[in-house]
């Protein structure tokens, strides 16, 4: 009887989501070999975390990690959380690590005759 008088207090265990890990094995051959690294191959492994959750109808969170088995470290990640405004998109994307760490954010019209109408806030990558 409770939820029926309060159905804003039910909690739908109906979220959309997905997750996917993948596992990356590559062999590349050492074009220039040194002194200092005198393989003729090098061996790369990368263990990537896909995912989104749709936490509301019109609200998503999303992130991809990518993970080197060999240093133990992270070497990419990247996060995003959208908003559909219906007339409007609401994007948040940002790379805090890695060789392209950059943020972008971006509202923009949904509509295909408005499709310049967009508002962007971007830092890009920084190239050394």
């Amino acid at each position: 009887e409770y939820f029926l008088l309060h159905p804003e207090r039910v909690i739908s265990f109906e979220i959309p989501w997905k997750v996917s890990l993948s596992h990356v094995y590559q062999i590349n051959a050492n074009q220039n070999r040194s002194t200092f690294n005198p393989d003729k191959w090098s061996q790369v492994q990368t263990l990537m975390l896909n995912g989104d959750v749709s936490f509301t109808k019109r609200w998503k969170l999303s992130t991809a990690i990518n993970f080197d088995l060999k240093s133990k470290d992270i070497t990419n990640a990247r996060f995003g959380l959208t908003r559909d405004m219906h007339c409007w998109a609401l994007a948040f994307n940002w790379t805090p690590i890695g060789g392209n760490k950059s943020f972008l954010f971006s509202i923009r019209s949904t509509s295909k005759l408005f499709t310049d109408a967009k508002l962007e806030l971007r830092k890009p990558p920084a190239f050394l």
